[in-house]
């Protein structure tokens, strides 16, 4: 995981930011959450990213999340560090809201990391 996410451009000026996701990030608010199942995001100016500690589905606020006119999605496992392109590597519009669901679910071992990169028009 560490040369993927060193190998992310402005790895360096990124910055912590849950406020792009629309799902529940399970942030603790009195205490009673467990930590395991925080959903957190990271971003810089070039892409964003979600972490699901047991995988499951996210919604995003793409316009909120990403700068630029189009984006490109993937799922990355922390277990092998393998990537699954989405939409066949297409370059979507960064336009309203989506919902992602990762292929797989259930378990701390079935983490995964969905990584939106951002194209200029």
């Amino acid at each position: 995981m560490r040369r993927f996410f060193l190998s992310l451009p402005d790895f360096f000026s990124r910055r912590p930011d849950s406020s792009f996701i629309l799902s529940d990030t399970f942030e603790p608010k009195d205490g009673t959450s467990a930590l395991d199942r925080l959903v957190q995001g990271l971003r810089s100016d070039s892409w964003a990213l979600v972490h699901l500690p047991y995988g499951g589905e996210v919604e995003v606020d793409l316009e909120k999340a990403l700068t630029g006119g189009t984006y490109r999605a993937w799922w990355v496992s922390p277990a092998s560090g393998g990537r699954e392109v989405l939409d066949n590597g297409a370059k979507t519009a960064v336009k309203g809201s989506r919902l992602f669901t990762s292929p797989t679910r259930g378990d701390l071992k079935k983490d995964w990391i969905l990584l939106l990169e951002t194209y200029s028009v």
